[in-house]
Parts: structure tokens; sequence; C-alpha cells
């Protein structure tokens, strides 16, 4: 089945970590389509209104040269996927002036393209961040988004496979039916099932793992390539950091209520999500919900 991801640019070189992440993550692109997306900015409204024709043509200017520098990000990380074996029909490009915020202009694509992921650079993180904590328009994100998110610092060489965090909530199912999703016809990478327990607290292991490993046959991912782990620790945040790299996965997968601030399961909305978007390095951190 056809896997089509949102791949957000823009001109700094930062934001191509998530080009960089999809270039080296995925070995089987026949079945993978990429839009590379970006938000041009326009003028300031200083800029063309009480100022005349002086002050239009400045703004058009303005307009023309923001577009211009963001086709040009476009073409860089078109060729960035070229050069990794990318067929030119997988690839397309698409640059739309600013409507309203670069994240509710990334937000509004990602509806209305029924993508399977948005895939944000490093640049995107603080934004994320705040889309996922703070203020009453990023609540809107959350709300209104349920695409998953791929937020990728600089990829390291030598990572493979994908961590899937579960915890029997139904947002770590979610994760667990995106990754596997993704890796059915990816046969580069396989996927672990985590779960981080307290002490006292293995009894719904064989029914977390068994209702995962059903999602994850519905997905057309082999059982031979799934495989569990469970960990004891008080801290999920860092035992999921320390497994990282202990595997040396190339992502992890969790889940994310968008409906509430309030922590729903182990892997959701508060400390331990907030500690993967700070701490995770190397590895790209999905999103799912």
């Amino acid at each position: 089945m056809e896997k089509h991801l949102l791949v957000t640019i823009s001109e700094e070189k930062s934001a191509l970590y998530g080009v960089r992440f999809v270039g080296r993550f995925f070995t089987n692109a026949e079945n993978l389509r990429l839009t590379l997306f970006a938000s041009a900015p326009q003028a300031p409204d200083v800029m063309g209104t009480g100022m005349g024709y002086e002050g239009k043509l400045r703004a058009e200017e303005y307009d023309e040269l923001a577009r211009r520098r963001s086709q040009e990000a476009v073409d860089r990380a078109r060729n960035l996927l070229r050069e990794r074996g990318f067929p030119r029909e997988s690839l397309e490009g698409k640059v739309a002036s600013r409507r309203f915020s670069k994240v509710m202009d990334i937000v509004q694509e990602a509806e209305a393209g029924m993508y399977d992921a948005v895939v944000l650079g490093r640049r995107g993180l603080g934004r994320l961040e705040e889309a996922l904590e703070q203020s009453v328009s990023q609540g809107l994100v959350q709300e209104s988004m349920t695409i998953p998110l791929w937020i990728c610092r600089m990829p390291e060489i030598n990572r493979k496979n994908v961590l899937a965090c579960v915890d029997g909530s139904v947002p770590a199912y979610q994760a667990v039916d995106h990754a596997s999703f993704m890796l059915a016809d990816e046969p580069g990478h396989d996927l672990t099932l985590l779960k981080v327990n307290a002490a006292g607290e293995d009894a719904e292991n064989e029914t977390v793992f068994a209702k995962c490993l059903e999602i994850c046959k519905g997905n057309g991912l082999d059982a031979s390539r799934v495989s569990t782990r469970v960990i004891h620790d008080t801290s999920a945040a860092q035992a999921i950091l320390a497994e990282v790299e202990r595997g040396r996965y190339a992502a992890v997968a969790v889940g994310h209520s968008g409906r509430s601030r309030r922590l729903m399961g182990r892997f959701l909305f508060g400390s331990v999500s907030t500690t993967l978007l700070r701490q995770l390095m190397g590895a790209a951190l999905w999103v799912c919900r």
C-alpha cells in the first residue's frame, strides 16, 4: 500500500534533517510518495499598508523573494532525495504563500492532503513543543491534527529499526498501528515493542503485546519482524532513552492524546513525551494520536 508523507521544508539547513532522515530510513521507495512542502512567509502588513504604491511594491518584492527562496529550499531537498535513489515521479514540490502561522499552514495542508505522516526537521521542534504543551492556539493544533508527526534531529548513521512504546492505552496502540503500517513494505527495519513497568506491573504484559501483534498482523507486518521487550524502571522516559541507545534504533514511536493535558498513560502527554522531545538525539520521534 502506498505511503504518502508531507515533508516540511524551509530555508534553514536544519530543516533538511527531516529530508535526510527519510532519505536514509527508507530502503524501498517503490510505494512511497513524498510532498516537499514549504510555507513562504508574506511581507509584514506594515510594508504594504499606508505607504502607497512604494509600500505595495516593496511588499510584492518581499513576497517574490520569499517564494523564490522557498522554492530553492524545496529543490535542494528534492536533489538530496534523488541522490538517495528516490525516483523523480515520487517527489512533489509544493510552495504556498503563508496564510496563517507556519504551524497552522502545515496543519491545513496535512489535513487536506490525507497524508500518512508529517515530517519536521529540527527547526520545527520548538514550535512542536509549544503545540504539545502551551497556548490556546497550539491547543487547536492538538484538537484538529490527527496525523502522526515525525520530529527529526540530525539522523545518525548506523541506526535501524523502530521502537514502539506501549502501555495499553489507545494512543499507544495507534503508535503501533502507524509504525507497523510504515514498516510493512520496508524490509530494512524491524519493530520492537517496549513496555516499561514499575515493580508489580507485569500482569498486563501478555494482553498488551498480544493486541499489538494483532495490529501488526492486520497491517501486513510479519510476526517474525516484531520483538517484545519489558524493562523495569521508575522513570519511563529515561528507560526509553537508554533503550534507544542500547538498540541504536532509528525511530521511536509514542502515543499522544491531543484531547487533554491529563496524563492518560505512561507514554502520553506530560513528562515522558516532553523529555523525549528535548533529549532524544540521533533517532526520530514519531508522535502518534
